[in-house]
Formats: C-alpha cells, sequence, structure tokens
C-alpha cells in the first residue's frame, strides 16, 4: 500500500503526481486519486483515478506544508460560535 502524500508514477501513462486519496471498492477494486503537480493552462488538473497495480512509488522526500503556511491537519473542529460543539 502506498502511503497518502507519497510521489508515484502511473507505470501505463507515465503520470506523475502526489497520492491524494484512496478508495477500495466492494468487488475488490482498489485506485488512487493522484492530483498532477502540473498546471494546464494555468490550472489545476483533476485528479485521476488509476487502479493499484498501476502505481509505482517515486522515490524522494513527500511534499510537506512550511510552518509559514498556516497549514493545519483536518478533522473536526469546534467552532467557536457554539460553546457545546464537539471537540476531538
Amino acid at each position: 500500500m502506498i502511503s497518502l502524500g507519497s510521489k508515484v508514477k502511473d507505470r501505463f501513462t507515465g503520470l506523475t503526481g502526489i497520492a491524494v486519496a484512496y478508495t477500495q471498492w466492494i468487488f475488490g477494486c482498489s485506485r488512487y486519486g493522484v492530483e498532477s503537480q502540473e498546471l494546464k493552462d494555468g490550472k489545476l488538473v483533476e485528479i485521476q483515478w488509476i487502479d493499484e497495480q498501476r502505481i509505482e512509488m517515486i522515490p524522494g522526500e513527500a511534499p510537506t506544508a512550511s510552518p509559514e503556511s498556516g497549514a493545519v491537519s483536518g478533522g473536526p473542529k469546534s467552532d467557536p460560535r457554539y460553546p457545546s460543539s464537539p471537540r476531538r
């Protein structure tokens, strides 16, 4: 299994990008959502869903957010407008 955030390559098409999602279907098909690092006409390219058997990891450092970006990990957050909102 490939870790999300890894740089990957589609063995058939040569598409390279970052594995940003993983799905497992009821009849055993597993796919990765790969987001290209290239732009097309100055815009992000739509995520491509590729079968697990076609994906290979590209050795190297996975992309990370810099501390200056203000990025935080996801998940439910408490809403200060509602004091009783759930906290995790």
